[in-house]
């Protein structure tokens, strides 16, 4: 089933923003459109792109400033299937977090989840985009304290 999902930036006319797949290089150049600050219309993107769904919706604006305002889902013929909930997902095993001893202070962390997860440097500025970084990766430094 192919999810066709539109994103919207309220208070824009339009945006050309750029979206990182974390983990990989790959990059999308995005264009938000047709929005109207006047009749208070948001600037949108529709796409039916996994990975580009994905990359946006691990950035860090993604829930705040971006927001998704409608998701259809299509079969693979591409006929539209009737209003129905999202598939669930596959729940994800529990496993261990990875304990790296070698972080010792906050320059390391930054070091270490841009060289292992391909992290950008603009998510990883404060203290707490660490700690959200870290638990989406499920990483532990347990020789530096993030307090």
């Amino acid at each position: 089933m192919i999810a066709q999902k539109t994103y919207v930036i309220p208070g824009l006319n339009s945006a050309k923003l750029i979206f990182y797949l974390n983990g990989s290089n790959a990059k999308f150049h995005v264009e938000f459109s047709g929005g109207s600050t006047f009749n208070n219309v948001p600037a949108s993107f529709t796409t039916t792109d996994p990975a580009c769904q994905a990359a946006i919706e691990s950035d860090p604006s993604f829930g705040k400033r971006i927001l998704i305002s409608a998701v259809y889902y299509y079969d693979e013929e591409g006929e539209r299937q009737p209003d129905s909930p999202r598939p669930e997902p596959e729940p994800e095993p529990e496993t261990e977090p990875t304990s790296v001893d070698s972080v010792t202070d906050i320059n390391s962390a930054r070091k270490y989840l841009k060289d292992t997860y391909g992290v950008s440097g603009k998510a990883l500025m404060s203290k707490e985009a660490i700690k959200k970084v870290m638990l989406e990766y499920n990483v532990t430094f347990p020789n530096f304290n993030l307090e």
